[in-house]
């Protein structure tokens, strides 16, 4: 089965060909809720919802995202990721559920990114799935690279990758 015209129409900012596996891997979960940290201009979002279809959609995003508004997407904007008001507003949204996959593209630079990995990866459950995206960007402000690899060469998770022409996708199996 190909998601590539749905990934086409939704465009999202994220390699075709990686995002069609990604999805590949997604589908064999049952995604009922997400988090999603950095919505841009919500292509991502739309996709998960479009193919995924979960019951809940909680997504943060620091800028003044103006994208699609749908039943079942709560939508966190000019919200830092990072700041505790934030996190404890995403937790008040998912109301005690857990997150079965946790996607995270807000904020590059190394604290960022672990903070976001502290902060949100234990709402995932057992089972559920944590991805990064740019784990391949060369940027010099994009360090998601760093954490990525602690994650990856560490003893406590599995992982694998998913590199295409584009960033890359590090998947972390809770």
């Amino acid at each position: 089965m190909t998601y590539l015209d749905e990934i086409k129409r939704c465009n999202p900012a994220l390699d075709p060909w990686e995002t069609e596996q990604l999805l590949l891997q997604l589908i064999t979960l049952d995604v009922r809720c997400i988090l999603e940290i950095g919505t841009h201009e919500g292509g991502s979002m739309a996709l998960w919802k479009s193919i995924l279809k979960p019951e809940l959609i909680v997504t943060v995003d620091s800028g003044e995202w103006c994208g699609r508004s749908t039943y079942g997407v709560h939508f966190l904007t000019r919200s830092r990721s990072q700041n505790p008001r934030c996190q404890q507003r995403v937790r008040e949204l998912l109301r005690g559920r857990t997150v079965d996959f946790l996607f995270i593209d807000g904020g590059h630079t190394y604290p960022e990114v672990l903070e976001d990995w502290r902060a949100y990866s234990s709402l995932v459950r057992p089972g559920g799935l944590v991805v990064f995206h740019d784990i391949q960007n060369t940027h010099p402000d994009c360090e998601v690279w760093r954490r990525w690899q602690e994650l990856r060469d560490g003893p406590s998770y599995e992982t694998s990758e998913i590199i295409g022409s584009g960033t890359g996708f590090g998947l972390v199996y809770v």
